[in-house]
């Protein structure tokens, strides 16, 4: 898949294109693939190219871009910011707001079955090492469905996997 879109990219260069939109272009790469795909996006950049890039992995952003915008339910909430002088968690907080902390409804565990997954404690790491996902506990139940929820990026791959 990597190769696929860094042909494409290639004929729209070829063609004589001085402005690339890539939207969302690593949603389907492994990390490694991100980041060659991504190194070679600033080499474009370098070269006098000019790139847009539409991504929800705050870490592409932070890492790849120079300055971003921010959108919120299509709404432009911040524009023209440094990535330099903000953090993934700064960004995190203009593309959500505040962000109340859900009310827990307390469960009828007794309605469902015995357990069928307990995990106290999980944690994962990237392939780069960095933390993905950090003492996490989930208890699931026959008969219950659990939803796990997160910005693109932080942690489901991982979570999955582990």
């Amino acid at each position: 898949m990597a190769e696929r879109q860094r042909a494409e990219i290639c004929k729209v260069l070829a063609l004589g294109a001085r402005i690339l939109i890539l939207d969302e272009p690593t949603a389907v790469l492994t990390d490694a693939e991100s980041t060659s795909l991504l190194t070679a996006i600033r080499r474009m950049a370098n070269a006098g190219k000019g790139v847009i890039l539409i991504t929800h992995k705050l870490r592409e952003v932070v890492g790849h871009s120079d300055r971003v915008t921010i959108l919120r339910q299509g709404r432009t909430v911040a524009s023209n910011l440094s990535t330099g002088s903000l953090t993934q968690a700064q960004i995190a907080h203009l593309m959500m707001g505040d962000v109340a902390a859900p009310q827990r409804q307390p469960s009828n565990l007794q309605a469902h079955g015995p357990d069928l997954l307990v995990a106290v404690g999980l944690s994962a790491s990237r392939n780069d090492g960095s933390t993905a996902i950090s003492d996490i506990a989930i208890r699931l139940r026959r008969g219950e469905i659990v939803g796990v929820a997160g910005v693109g990026g932080h942690g489901q791959a991982q979570l999955c996997e582990a």
